[in-house]
């Protein structure tokens, strides 16, 4: 899926925002808005690469089926949430 970003103006507000669109859906965003979502999308790419790693982790090195490894990855995602900003974890 195609998502394309630009910068405009309110022509009616004359406030700056931010435009996404993805695909047929259209969105604008207030300048904050833009980076909240940037740094959303940035902390949720390196989850995702952390939740591999740990899955990772515990079938080929531990030893685990992959039915045990899910279950794992929902407590450290749990856990990961609840230190989120204490361990400088996103």
């Amino acid at each position: 899926m195609r998502i394309e970003v630009q910068s405009i103006v309110g022509l009616m507000t004359k406030e700056p925002l931010v435009q996404v669109t993805m695909g047929s859906e259209t969105a604008q965003l207030t300048p904050a808005e833009a980076r909240d979502l940037a740094l959303n999308l940035f902390e949720c790419s390196e989850a995702a690469i952390m939740d591999l790693c740990v899955t990772q982790f515990l079938t080929d090195k531990v030893g685990a089926d992959l039915e045990t490894a899910g279950m794992m990855l929902v407590e450290f995602r749990k856990w990961r949430a609840e230190h989120a900003g204490t361990t400088g974890l996103g």
